[in-house]
C-alpha cells in the first residue's frame, strides 16, 4: 500500500508541474481514498497535501472540509496505529497528530488572509505540541528512573 501511495504522490507532484491541477488534485484524493487502510505507512505530513494542496489551487471550503476529517480520525487511525499500547502513549501520539494538523490549517487559513481563525489555530497547535512534549519529558524521566 504505501508504494501506492508513494506513486500516486508522485504522480501529484508532476501533473503539477505540468500544469495539470485537476490531475493532481484526483491522483491525490485517490492517495486520501488509501488513507484509511494505511495507518502506519503514512505520515501525517502525507494526509495533509490534499488540503494543502486544495487550498493553494482556490478550492478553500474542500479543503477546509478535508481538514475536519483529518481531525475527526485521529484518535481512530491512532488506536489502529497502536493497538497494543497504554491510552496515555495513544494521546501522545493523537496531541502529535493533531498539532501537525492544526498548524498546517493555520497556514491555510493565513493564506486565505483569515488571520483570526490562523491564529487561533496556532494556538490549538502550540498547545497539542505542548502536551505532546510534556508527555515524552515524563515518559524519558520514566525510563531514567529504570536505568538507575
Amino acid at each position: 500500500m504505501a508504494h501506492i501511495i508513494s506513486d500516486l504522490n508522485k504522480r501529484a507532484t508532476e501533473l503539477k508541474r505540468a500544469g495539470d491541477l485537476a490531475g493532481a488534485v484526483d491522483a491525490l484524493r485517490q492517495v486520501r481514498a488509501l488513507l484509511p487502510h494505511s495507518f502506519s505507512t503514512v505520515t501525517p505530513e502525507a494526509w495533509l497535501r490534499l488540503p494543502l494542496f486544495l487550498q493553494q489551487v482556490g478550492q478553500f471550503d474542500a479543503a477546509a472540509r478535508e481538514f475536519d476529517w483529518l481531525l475527526s480520525v485521529v484518535d481512530e487511525w491512532t488506536a489502529a496505529d497502536h493497538p497494543k499500547e497504554k491510552q496515555a502513549v495513544r494521546d501522545a501520539f493523537a496531541h502529535a497528530s493533531r498539532a501537525t494538523i492544526y498548524d498546517k490549517m493555520r497556514v491555510a487559513y493565513k493564506r486565505e488572509g483569515r488571520v483570526n481563525e490562523a491564529r487561533d489555530f496556532g494556538v490549538l497547535a502550540q498547545k497539542h505540541s505542548s502536551a505532546h512534549d510534556r508527555f515524552l519529558r515524563a515518559w524519558m524521566k520514566t525510563l531514567q528512573a529504570k536505568a538507575k
